[in-house]
């Protein structure tokens, strides 16, 4: 799990998997495998394993899509958007900070 509070949590496409983000700047992954009884079973996998995935939303305030936003305080961030459309992310400081950027910030590698 986590060392610090959950603050971000995004489902994958395929709504089989999900990335957390804490307040300690960890980053997880997890697959959701499906029991014969009972609830999902939450299964944490390393980034590599969930490389290709594609995010119905980004709220995590690290990883490549937001590499290179430019704000005033990285650790002041409380949210973080991305829009519908997969083009804007609008991002929010506790500092009362309101900043916008296209998506993902930096070029693909």
């Amino acid at each position: 799990g986590h060392l610090g509070a959950v603050m971000s949590l995004d489902w994958g496409n395929d709504s089989k998997r999900i990335q957390s983000g804490c307040a300690a700047e960890q980053l997880r992954f997890w697959e959701l495998l499906a029991q014969q009884r009972g609830p999902w079973k939450p299964i944490e996998r390393n980034a590599s394993a969930c490389a290709g995935v594609k995010w119905a939303s980004w709220t995590l305030p690290v990883g490549w899509p937001v590499a290179g936003l430019d704000i005033p305080d990285a650790r002041s961030l409380t949210a973080l958007e991305r829009s519908k459309d997969w083009k804007t992310l609008v991002a929010l400081s506790s500092g009362r900070w309101i900043g916008l950027a296209g998506f993902p910030v930096a070029p693909v590698p």
